[in-house]
């Protein structure tokens, strides 16, 4: 399970890193104050499971997700330029 995760987590930076590049406006928009988004939901499971990479279980329990629940939004956010590059700027902090 913890290869899975990981696979996804790597399948978005990947993704993440394509879509660096930021419009003006688009830097504007993720410094203001937003609802929690799926890339930002996102970028917090995978912050808490490279702090506790032991813990997938229990991280993915306070999150409220299944190993197939985080695979799905990993990959919605992958495929949307839009989230992956959020997601990126997340992830680069």
């Amino acid at each position: 399970m913890t290869k899975r995760i990981l696979l996804s987590a790597a399948v978005l930076a990947i993704a993440a890193a394509c879509g660096k590049a930021a419009e003006s406006t688009e830097q504007a928009a993720a410094e203001a104050p937003a609802p929690k988004n799926d890339a930002q939901r996102a970028a917090d499971i995978a912050m808490a499971l490279q702090v506790f990479p032991e813990k997938t279980d229990s991280v993915l329990k306070a999150y409220n997700m299944t190993a197939d629940d985080l695979e799905k939004l990993m990959y919605k956010v992958a495929q949307d330029s839009a989230l992956s590059a959020e997601y990126g700027r997340i992830m680069t902090r």
